[in-house]
């Protein structure tokens, strides 16, 4: 087994540890003993080495046509690489790995040509890299191709007619407008206008009658445009473009009912002009009428006010003067008669505030005005301060001690005051 993996190449030795399968011829019982100086010639088949990290496992088919005991055994090397020790096994008829291993390697080398084990590294890299090129630059080339074909097919004939009229559409059964048409005597050649190109004449195949302009011709476009390759998107792309269109479609039947309420409303724009003047002139009376009568309410609110004002004045006025008048017959006056003097919506409160407030109340020289508790206003001077004193010494009304209360004192001023 050493004698093999020595006759093996520099290269397919070092490939070996690549964990590579390869095959290389060997020679078999016969081819050793042609080495001795035998005469029969080699019938080896071949070695199928595989090698999978540090043992290689060796099958080596023995095919002795002389030797019959040969025919229905295989044996198995299995090679230890340190000690290159081997063991033999014998393994069933049936089973022949030399052959499914050499098809296998054959489909391989088939699908892939420049890998063999003979080439050098570099020269499968560039094989490799050629082939990765032409896959990437495989769909511009057909796209390329594409387009020079279907430039080919549409040369520019003529160029498009300036003022040629627009091709009618054909009809139910597919015939293009140039075949059967109606006759053109049917037109009146007067009222027919006069096309600048229409300068092809054609001769009347059934009345061979004068010549006719020929049915205007509109040519294709002189280059296609570029068409997008067809191409397949993924559920996410296909889901947002068709959320894309039902935007696109609700913006569209929005613009629509946009369009056709602008419509419905401009049907009646005079008739509801003219209603809505009416309704502003109606209003604006309706407007008038109201500003009048608030305005005649003003008024008589304002002379309401001015009246009330001038019976409060005349009021106050009569407070003042009755009082006045009572203090001056009498020193005293009583606020409740005052009050019902004035008018039955006065109270005596109201009256002596009037009272106080039109400075009646208070001490000017040696004269006194006040308003006692149980509605009075009385007006003492030092006169009949000095009849009290002289009237409380005489009739003796002070205590042990000397001292005059007050409710006597009151009493003693108020006869003062009211004596006749």
């Amino acid at each position: 087994m050493a004698a093999i993996i020595e006759a093996l190449p520099r290269a397919e030795r070092r490939g070996l540890y690549q964990s590579r399968t390869w095959t290389v011829p060997v020679l078999n019982s016969r081819a050793r003993r042609r080495t001795r100086g035998e005469t029969s010639p080699p019938t080896g088949r071949g070695l199928s080495l595989v090698v999978k990290g540090e043992v290689f496992a060796a099958v080596h088919r023995i095919d002795d046509i002389n030797s019959t005991s040969n025919i229905d055994q295989r044996r198995r090397f299995e090679i230890d690489r340190p000690n290159l020790s081997c063991r033999s096994r014998t393994i069933p008829s049936f089973i022949n790995p030399t052959e499914t291993m050499g098809s296998t390697l054959g489909f391989v080398n088939r699908l892939l040509p420049f890998a063999t084990p003979g080439t050098p590294l570099l020269q499968d890299l560039v094989h490799l890299a050629t082939l990765c090129a032409a896959l990437y630059f495989a769909p511009q080339i057909q796209h390329w191709y594409q387009q020079r074909q279907i430039q080919g097919q549409l040369p520019v004939e003529e160029q498009p007619l300036v003022n040629a009229p627009p091709e009618p559409p054909a009809n139910e059964n597919g015939v293009e407008p140039g075949e059967n048409a109606p006759d053109d005597t049917d037109i009146d050649l007067d009222d027919r206008p006069v096309d600048p190109n229409d300068h092809n004449d054609f001769h009347d195949d059934e009345h061979n009658a004068e010549p006719q302009p020929d049915a205007p011709v509109r040519p294709g476009p002189a280059n296609l445009p570029d068409l997008p390759p067809a191409r397949n998107v993924g559920a996410k792309k296909a889901k947002a473009l068709a959320k894309k269109d039902q935007r696109r479609a609700y913006h569209e039947f929005q613009r629509s009912q946009g369009e056709a309420q602008r419509a419905r409303d401009a049907e009646g724009a005079a008739e509801r002009d003219s209603e809505l003047a009416s309704e502003r002139e109606r209003r604006r009376g309706k407007e008038a009428a109201l500003e009048e009568r608030k305005a005649r309410e003003r008024e008589v609110k304002r002379e309401v006010e001015r009246r009330a004002r001038e019976e409060e004045i005349r009021k106050r006025e009569a407070v003042v003067r009755i009082v006045r008048e009572s203090l001056e017959e009498g020193r005293v006056c009583d606020l409740m008669g005052v009050a019902r003097r004035v008018g039955a919506d006065v109270d005596v409160e109201w009256v002596e505030k009037i009272v106080v407030a039109g400075g009646i109340v208070g001490r000017k020289g040696g004269v006194v005005t006040m308003v006692t508790g149980m509605g009075w206003v009385v007006r003492v001077t030092e006169e009949d301060m000095e009849a009290v004193y002289r009237r409380a010494v005489e009739e003796e009304v002070a205590d042990e001690e000397g001292r005059i209360g007050f409710d006597l004192l009151g009493r003693l001023l108020q006869d003062v005051l009211v004596r006749p």
